[in-house]
């Protein structure tokens, strides 16, 4: 222990410890952990994405890092599976006991309980980590700048600090989020006037305190939605393209309703869109990794300041998480696989394929294009998109001539029946965010799942409709175009567009279909995921999208007044939302252990029954033994024992 250190606690730390204990398998990948994460606490402390923020640095073994307020350890762990020597120092004793608890069997990872004043190494450290600290220091001595000076001094003469907070004026604040701090909109935009404890800052307030602490010589990147579960990261080289198409099709989702309720003001990728062509992409994103050091030659051996952007994507159990970078070729652009160990892994009826390198799609990512036509209200152009959507694929499909044979875990729940239109195995993940728009025609880029045969054409377009229409509306498209409808209304409606008929079928299939396909991706249980496909189809289409409307210049007070309520009607919307959805997850969670109680007793009794069967056999047995031990020791027996030879004898003549 270094010092008293600073308390700071969410709630969710002895809970996470007592996950930590009883874990297997600590690493930084653990599907154990990860099916622990019940709220979004527990996210924060256990989920995979964790330790992505790390991936712009070059860690090798033998690398000295201090891992200031380094929490439950997610970063420590990853850092010491890299071969690092890691010290971890948090304020809080609670989240220093998990951390330690998590880094128990690594020698190379050392915790204590402080804050970086309480660190006074002989030997000077390569890298100082302080991601979701600086936010904090409101309250240090000298505040943010004299932490970032004490961690300054913590470093090698080629040492760097690496940094991770949220902009203060990040996109998805502007776009009404609330602060994840203080729960409330726009507070950063204002300033945080009257608020004292907590504070982020914008690009060139965090790059000057960095400068004034001695660090000068600075690389950055910006993750995406942020830096606590990063699952993009564009580097200023990326930016440095001036390509927004680029940055917009490698992040189509730029803010994710983590940590913070939103009520979007816009279409969230449109609005990103309109700023990455402004050239105000990395001041408006939502958080920031910098790394600092003196010298320039400092900073380069420890970043990768080639990669345009590393691509981790969503959350997965670990044998399906992918570790890829956008870079640029002699050719143009593609994107590498650091993750490939072989050319598919699988699991039951499902292959995830994988490639070295590919290359990058040029065109225009269909998704986008389509909920461009959605937004402006042009239904010709929807329909025209839709349309070649669903003929593309139909083009490449063909009749089941027979009902597919197998065992029962290799025949997936896409499988067509006999005479009904089919795709080839590849073509489940068909979303229109699976296609770009080139010279009138359409590509399809990323298709990492396969299925074991073929799949139903129209549960595969109808998936494809599901996850669009998902994602755009939780982007903010206008509530307007979607007239009140649930999601599978919208769902529906898209499916008329696209000319494929009636959809009713393949949408009462999609809760078991997309069930079972998310419980083997993410390894939840496929009761779990089935429970959250139902939830979604079954809401309200602008529970997805809480928007507030446009507040006229010259508003009355009343109207004011109004606006006003409508914002918190919204926030209160989403979390009820939000409350509803871990209700239904908890009563699915109740009845399973109260099914599971009742055959557990169910199975006692049978044991109990069969106990004092067994002690009934085991009675008659010994009763037989005393009988015959009687028998042998009889006169008859022995007086008889000549005429059994003897009949013994005959029978093998």
């Amino acid at each position: 222990m270094l010092g008293t250190g600073t308390e700071w606690a969410d709630g969710s730390e002895e809970y996470v410890l007592s996950v930590l204990r009883e874990a297997h398998d600590r690493s930084s990948a653990s599907d154990e952990l990860a099916a622990k994460i019940r709220d979004w606490p527990t996210r924060y402390h256990l989920s995979r994405l964790r330790s992505k923020i790390i991936s712009p640095l070059r860690i090798e073994v033998g690398t000295r890092v201090l891992d200031l307020g380094g929490g439950t350890g997610p970063l420590s762990r990853k850092l010491g599976e890299l071969g690092a020597e890691v010290l971890l120092v948090d304020g809080s004793a609670a989240r220093a006991e998990a951390a330690a608890e998590r880094c128990k069997d690594m020698e190379n990872v050392s915790v204590a309980v402080g804050t970086v004043f309480d660190v006074d190494d002989a030997e000077p450290f390569d890298v100082v980590v302080a991601v979701g600290l600086l936010e904090y220091a409101q309250s240090s001595p000298g505040g943010p700048s004299g932490v970032l000076s004490k961690a300054s001094s913590l470093l090698s003469r080629d040492g760097v600090l690496a940094v991770a907070i949220e902009n203060a004026i990040g996109l998805k604040y502007l776009l009404g989020y609330a602060e994840d701090h203080i729960g409330l909109p726009w507070v950063g935009w204002e300033g945080y006037t009257g608020i004292d404890d907590v504070r982020t800052y914008s690009r060139r307030e965090l790059a000057s305190m960095l400068s004034t602490a001695g660090l000068s010589e600075q690389a950055w990147f910006y993750p995406f939605p942020d830096y606590k579960l990063p699952t993009v990261i564009v580097s200023d080289a990326g930016y440095a393209l001036g390509d927004a198409d680029v940055v917009d099709a490698i992040v189509p989702q730029p803010c994710a309703p983590d940590a913070s309720l939103p009520i979007l003001l816009a279409d969230a990728r449109a609005a990103h869109r309109t700023m990455l062509r402004a050239g105000l992409g990395p001041d408006i994103a939502n958080s920031f990794l910098v790394v600092s050091g003196r010298t320039t030659e400092a900073v380069d051996v420890h970043v990768d300041r080639q990669t345009l952007a590393w691509l981790s994507g969503p959350e997965r159990r670990a044998r399906f998480m992918r570790d890829r970078r956008l870079v640029s070729k002699n050719d143009g652009l593609a994107i590498v696989d650091d993750s490939v160990a072989a050319a598919q892994v699988g699991k039951d009826w499902l292959i995830h394929r994988r490639l070295p390198e590919v290359p990058f799609a040029r065109g225009e990512p269909l998704d986008r294009l389509v909920s461009e036509a959605l937004a402006a209200g042009d239904a010709g152009r929807t329909r025209e998109l839709l349309v070649l959507w669903a003929q593309t694929l139909k083009s490449c499909a063909s009749p089941a001539e027979v009902d597919p044979a197998g065992e029962p875990e290799s025949t997936s729940p896409f499988q067509p029946s006999a005479g009904s239109l089919a795709l080839p195995g590849d073509y489940l993940d068909s979303q229109p965010a699976n296609f770009v728009h080139l010279d009138g025609r359409l590509e399809r880029i990323d298709a990492e799942w396969q299925v074991r045969g073929i799949v139903d054409f129209d549960l595969v377009c109808i998936r494809g409709l599901f996850h669009f229409a998902v994602d755009t509306l939780a982007r903010g498209i206008s509530a307007s175009r979607v007239d009140g409808r649930d999601v599978a209304s919208v769902i529906r409606a898209l499916a008329e567009e696209a000319g494929l008929g009636d959809s009713s079928w393949a949408l009462r299939q999609l809760s078991n279909t997309e069930g079972a396909l998310q419980a083997l991706v993410q390894g939840v249980p496929f009761w779990r995921a089935r429970t959250e496909i139902e939830r979604i189809l079954s809401a309200a289409a602008d529970e997805l999208m809480p928007r507030a409307d446009q507040t006229p210049l010259m508003a009355s007070v009343s109207e004011l007044e109004a606006e006003l309520h409508a914002l918190r009607h919204a926030h209160e919307a989403q979390a009820r939302h939000l409350v509803s959805e871990r209700l239904a997850v908890a009563e699915q969670v109740e009845r399973e252990i109260r099914a599971l109680r009742a055959e557990i007793a169910l199975r006692r009794e049978e044991i109990t029954n069969l106990r004092e069967e067994l002690a009934w056999r085991v009675g008659v047995m010994e009763r037989h033994d005393e009988q015959l031990e009687v028998l042998k020791n009889s006169r008859s027996f022995r007086y008889t024992e000549p005429l059994r030879r003897l009949a013994a004898a005959a029978r093998r003549r």
